[in-house]
C-alpha cells in the first residue's frame, strides 16, 4: 500500500457483518480509509459513483442485487476496482 489511503466501501445486509469486518482489521494502520458502508447494492452503486473507491468489500448473497452482480456493473465504469467477495 503507498503512502496514499486507498478508499473502501464494505457492503452487507447483515449489520453484524459490517461492524465486524469495519473493526476486525486495523484499515488505518494499513492505509485504507472506509469511505462508506452499505446495506445493499443499490446503496453501494450510490457510495461507489460518490466516493470512488479503490476496493469493495461486498457479500455476495444479499437481496435484489447479489455480490457478483455488483462486482460487474461496477467493473464496466471503474475497471481499476479491486473486489474481494466474501460468502457465508
Amino acid at each position: 500500500m503507498n503512502q496514499l489511503a486507498s478508499k473502501m466501501v464494505i457492503v452487507d445486509d447483515e449489520p453484524i457483518i459490517l461492524r465486524s469486518l469495519k473493526v476486525a482489521v486495523p484499515w488505518e494502520k494499513i492505509g485504507v480509509k472506509i469511505v462508506g458502508q452499505a446495506r445493499n447494492a443499490e446503496e453501494a452503486l450510490q457510495l461507489i459513483e460518490k466516493h470512488r473507491p479503490q476496493m469493495v468489500i461486498s457479500d455476495i448473497r444479499m437481496p435484489a442485487m447479489d455480490g457478483i452482480s455488483l462486482m460487474r456493473k461496477v467493473m464496466k465504469q471503474y475497471p481499476d476496482t479491486v473486489f474481494i467477495l466474501l460468502s457465508g
